[in-house]
């Protein structure tokens, strides 16, 4: 399936955070291993996530967006919906506010 960029160079449509976290984690030229080393998640379960096999914490997704440079606000713009939406439908230990 094509992806369309919009004018802000963010894609449209919705995606996964393991999805997304996989895409920018190519963009920065840097494997799952280093990854892991970087954020002391280990290199399975980074690996589950971006197949969308586990659902991430909240305090997981920080950790790898620290490690990759951007903020939860990009995560959530390349997502096309709120981070803590994603996380809460699926993990349950994240709440929605607001």
């Amino acid at each position: 399936m094509p992806r369309h960029k919009k004018e802000n160079g963010l894609y449209e449509g919705k995606k996964t955070a393991g999805q997304v976290l996989r895409e920018i984690r190519e963009e920065v030229g840097i494997g799952q291993c280093a990854l892991a080393r970087r954020t002391k998640v280990s290199q399975q379960h980074i690996c589950a996530i971006e197949n969308g096999v586990q659902s991430p914490s909240f305090n997981v997704v920080r950790r790898i967006t620290i490690a990759l440079g951007v903020s939860l606000e990009y995560l959530s713009k390349r997502m096309g919906k709120p981070v803590m939406g994603d996380l809460a439908s699926v993990d349950g230990r994240a709440k929605k506010t607001g």
